[in-house]
């Protein structure tokens, strides 16, 4: 059955994009009870850091239990219990590992700002992660709820075309299949979330180290930020995960094509600042200089956006224009 077989392989990946983060963190807090700066935070500060491991813990374990059900149950069989199974478990998991995200958030922003910002930071980004893998897919549900019956008429329609255009040929790049941008842009939020929970993992570890303390209040205010900052990227990147499951019912639409690329997008300019951020910290801290690392990190930002989003843009407007004469 090709549409159950596309059904389960997307679920798979999906429940790849959330491990991914959940395995960062699990690692930092693990490290984090050896660090310098572990003993020098409040009692109740460590047992929270330390007691995020059990929801961490729970959320791997949610999202790996497909694996052992899939070869012991199944047999390695696609069927369709074995894709009921990994929905029940990608709609649970993101629950206990937003309540982790926000106990390191709270950590981490009391440590520079003290308990009441702590409190606020720490609610923010766990309610932040929920409403983007729960409440927004909620709100979204309901003016999609012929997904499943559009893309169905959607594949039809190209199965038609397809069998009618089957001996023409066409130009290398276009009428690419819905299912294979999805697949694509599902690939493209892999290869980036890697890269911003490992960065997300060692600015929590940094927090915690003896030569974090040495440094200005204001080279602290700027990692927080960047920690956050960075936080809202992986949040985003981890979006359509939770979106195609619960709106799309796994199914793969141009709406949710577009909806994740969108989430691809956006998560690329906090991710630029965050690094952006960062970097002006280590410079500073290295050169003594405010100025020299501010041209630094402006000359860094201006290299992401201008990469990530300034070409593309003028590339895009050519191909227009090209199109336009054409």
């Amino acid at each position: 059955m090709p549409e159950l077989k596309s059904k389960i392989e997307d679920a798979l990946n999906e429940s790849r994009i959330l491990v991914l983060g959940m395995q960062v963190l699990i690692g930092a807090q693990y490290n984090s009870a050896f660090a310098s700066g572990f003993q020098k935070l409040p009692d109740l500060s460590q047992g929270l850091m330390v007691g995020a491991l059990a929801p961490l813990l729970l959320a791997m374990t949610l999202m790996m239990a497909p694996a052992p059900y899939h070869q012991l149950v199944e047999k390695g069989q696609n069927t369709r219990p074995f894709l009921d199974f990994t929905n029940r478990m990608l709609a649970v998991a993101p629950f206990p590992f937003a309540v982790a995200l926000g106990i390191d958030l709270y950590v981490v922003t009391e440590k520079v700002t003290g308990v009441g910002w702590g409190i606020a930071g720490g609610l923010a980004g766990g309610l932040l992660a929920l409403f983007f893998w729960y409440g927004l897919e909620m709100l979204s549900r309901g003016r999609h709820a012929h997904a499943a019956a559009a893309a169905q008429q959607e594949r039809n329609k190209a199965a038609k075309e397809t069998a009618m255009n089957e001996q023409k040929p066409q130009p290398e790049g276009n009428h690419t299949p819905t299912e294979t941008k999805v697949k694509n842009v599902l690939t493209e939020a892999r290869v980036i979330l890697p890269g911003v929970q490992a960065l997300l993992g060692f600015q929590i570890n940094t927090m915690l180290s003896e030569g974090f303390d040495k440094l200005p209040d204001s080279s602290k205010y700027i990692h927080l930020t960047s920690l956050a900052l960075m936080a809202i990227s992986m949040i985003l990147l981890m979006t359509p995960a939770p979106y195609h499951r619960i709106v799309e019912r796994s199914e793969d639409t141009e709406h949710f094509q577009r909806f994740a690329s969108r989430m691809v997008l956006w998560s690329m300019v906090p991710l630029a600042l965050g690094l952006s951020g960062d970097f002006f910290v280590l410079v500073r801290k290295v050169s003594q200089s405010d100025v020299g690392a501010g041209i630094a990190a402006g000359v860094m930002l201006l290299g992401f956006y201008a990469a990530w989003f300034g070409f593309t843009f003028y590339r895009r407007a050519q191909q227009q224009a090209d199109a336009s004469e054409g």
